[in-house]
């Protein structure tokens, strides 16, 4: 009987452990600077995250047709303008102003745009002025990071981070209560 409690609550942690995963979909953005100064080839690393309703296949932040369930939004990106200094854009869900994202069930990213209104640099816009964070796609080249008063532009690519296959986390509950059962009758036998 302590066994199959042991199981039990076994099952339903595996379970709850499934459950905290969905909802959340993190994200890298890599990218160089396409000005035609000497920053050109400038690389830049960021990252982020976007979060939303569990079991959701589309995701959207616009307010003008009333459709939003994005629930938390957060990225930040890096670049160290040698011999000027690191400057960093960092954005929040307040940010956004524009966001639509397609899942699959399973919550594979499957397609990515946003754009966010203009933010000041770690350095208050001393030197790097602001820069609004779009993305268009997937695809390559298709992320950047706009300095629109003077036409500044970092492009680069987003990558999604790859889905933990729930299966897999499943599995691991009914292999463990095999154990238990398993050492259950040796020290019964013994």
């Amino acid at each position: 009987m302590k066994t199959f409690r042991l199981a039990l609550i076994l099952i339903a942690f595996v379970a709850a452990t499934r459950d905290s995963t969905a909802g959340m979909i993190n994200f890298t953005f890599a990218g160089i600077d396409m000005t035609s100064s000497d920053l050109n080839g400038t690389p830049t690393m960021g990252s982020g995250s976007f979060s939303f309703p569990d079991g959701a296949t589309s995701v959207n932040l616009n307010n003008v047709a009333n459709l939003n369930n994005l629930t938390g939004f957060s990225f930040s990106d890096t670049t160290n303008y040698k011999p000027y200094g690191v400057t960093t854009f960092s954005y929040g869900l307040t940010d956004v102003f524009f966001f639509s994202a397609t899942l699959t069930p399973s919550g594979t990213l499957t397609s990515l745009m946003l754009s966010t209104a203009q933010k000041n640099s770690s350095d208050n816009g001393l030197y790097y002025q602001s820069e609004a964070f779009i993305v268009s796609s997937l695809a390559a080249n298709q992320a950047y990071s706009l300095n629109l008063n003077h036409a500044g532009v970092l492009v680069g690519t987003i990558t999604p981070a790859a889905v933990p296959e729930p299966t897999s986390i499943v599995l691991c509950g009914p292999g463990l209560v095999g154990a238990l059962v398993a050492g259950r009758r040796r020290s019964v036998a013994g």
